[in-house]
């Protein structure tokens, strides 16, 4: 049990350290988003690469997180577009 607290412990850490890093240095709206698909990429990595069942709930969730993952870059592509307009 004392392994799984000290990977806990280390894990959060390192996520922390690198977070901060990626924030620091690159842009912090792909930062975020990654940060927010991960849960996605580790659930569908566990599927493919392992075998396991994902759950009738899963789909729902993992088609829910990429509709509104596509929505926020359309927003973003829209308004950069009408901020340019404005500007010019």
């Amino acid at each position: 049990m004392g392994l799984f607290n000290f990977l806990g412990v280390c894990g959060s850490a390192v996520g922390t350290v690198f977070f901060t890093l990626a924030l620091k240095y690159g842009n912090p709206t792909v930062v975020n988003v990654v940060l927010n698909i991960q849960p996605v990429i580790s659930t569908l990595g566990a599927f493919f690469l392992f075998g396991d069942r994902l759950a009738r709930q899963s789909s729902f969730t993992l088609g829910s997180q990429l509709s509104q993952a596509c929505l926020c870059r359309l927003r973003i592509r829209l308004r950069s577009e009408f901020h340019l307009s404005v500007r010019v």
